[in-house]
């Protein structure tokens, strides 16, 4: 996972924060790159 400075200085990783979608049997679709969205908003903080 990438850190904020990370983030800031190169716009070719955004693509790990945008949406997209997985499957798995036990939690059905959901978005793969959450956590790492979720933890860059917590940076943010």
């Amino acid at each position: 996972m990438s850190t904020l400075e990370e983030f800031r200085k190169s716009k070719e990783i955004w693509s790990e924060l945008a949406f997209k979608e997985a499957r798995t049997d036990d939690r059905g679709n959901y978005d793969e790159n959450e956590k790492a969205r979720y933890s860059l908003l917590i940076q943010l903080q």
